[in-house]
């Protein structure tokens, strides 16, 4: 499917439903807030088959102090995860409506994708 440009979309509330298989041919991740050590533990499981030798624990981390309208994006192409912010209409930086502006780990200054935009 790849080679015709062809994409999937796989949305759940339940990560530990999803066949150890499909988890480990997703390159890109979305994840918010997990509410069952079970979901966690399967999600890290299908980080570390797709990225090999992430860091569990700093991804534990990440994922439990994630607020509302948070996610975490990684991706295997990119060295570290992104932290995702929904921002509401009222970003002074933004035409009318509903974006997400990303912000790497640890840094309070908006990434290259947020200051392009």
């Amino acid at each position: 499917a790849r080679a015709f440009g062809l994409g999937v979309v796989l949305a759940t509330q339940n990560p530990v439903d999803l066949d150890y298989k499909a988890l480990s041919n997703i390159g890109t991740w979305f994840l918010g807030r997990l509410q069952t050590e079970r979901d966690l533990m399967r999600v890290l499981d299908g980080l570390e088959g797709v990225a090999g030798g992430i860091d569990r624990q700093e991804i534990s981390r990440l994922l439990a102090g994630l607020a509302s309208r948070r996610f975490l994006l990684h991706n295997v192409h990119d060295s570290q995860p992104l932290l995702l912010a929904l921002v509401d209409s009222a970003c002074p930086s933004m035409a009318p409506g509903t974006h997400l502006r990303c912000h790497p780990k640890r840094s309070t200054t908006r990434c290259e994708r947020c200051r392009a935009m």
